[in-house]
């Protein structure tokens, strides 16, 4: 989910649903082309959509009513979690696991970070302009501009998942949800 000037996108699994923060309502409904399997979404600062499909090693555009593959290939195999940030679309890339970076205008696609086995889930940065990476099976790490990496959290012991997650900037909090356990857990980082 992202939210977009008062209205909140939410990735289906054939669709993109818009609706309206004041009156809870699906506003739209955009489809998108051939879909195998949506998963997030991202959007840049004049409100083009940005949603990658897993199965299809796919990263699909929306802008206005208009929805197309925007970037495929090889250097974006099993792209899952997406944020945008400083002019650039940020992907968790699953096929060779790794944090990755393309540039929103020549789409020049850069690997910031290998982050081993695991599921690479949500996308957040912190007040720094680290980012902040986790994986399904149960890490966060945080990861710098420079590609340097440090394991800030690691549930993997008690086998607490860690999908996508928010963070509070000025509580440097991490919300995360129990995905198994029907439970929201809330971890404040020790510092940075």
């Amino acid at each position: 989910m992202a939210i977009f000037r008062n209205k909140l996108f939410v990735v289906e699994r054939k669709n993109v649903v818009e609706i309206d923060l004041e009156s809870g309502q699906i506003s739209n409904r955009y489809a998108v082309p051939q879909p195998m399997f949506l998963n997030d979404i991202a959007i840049d600062k004049s409100g083009s959509l940005y949603v990658s499909d897993s199965s299809k090693s796919a990263i699909y555009k929306l802008t206005g009513e208009k929805c197309e593959v925007w970037l495929q290939g090889e250097e974006i195999q099993n792209p899952n979690g997406l944020r945008i940030f400083q002019g650039q679309l940020i992907i968790g890339n699953n096929g060779d696991r790794s944090l990755k970076t393309v540039d929103l205008e020549t789409k020049e696609v850069k690997t910031l970070a290998t982050l081993g086995p695991g599921i690479i889930d949500g996308i957040c940065i912190d007040q720094d302009g680290n980012y902040l990476v986790s994986h399904y099976q149960g890490r966060v790490f945080r990861i710098t501009p420079a590609g340097q990496i440090t394991k800030l959290l690691d549930t993997t012991g008690p086998g607490l998942r860690c999908a996508d997650f928010e963070y509070i900037t000025a509580r440097n909090l991490f919300i995360i949800p129990g995905l198994e356990g029907n439970q929201i857990i809330a971890y404040q980082s020790g510092g940075h």
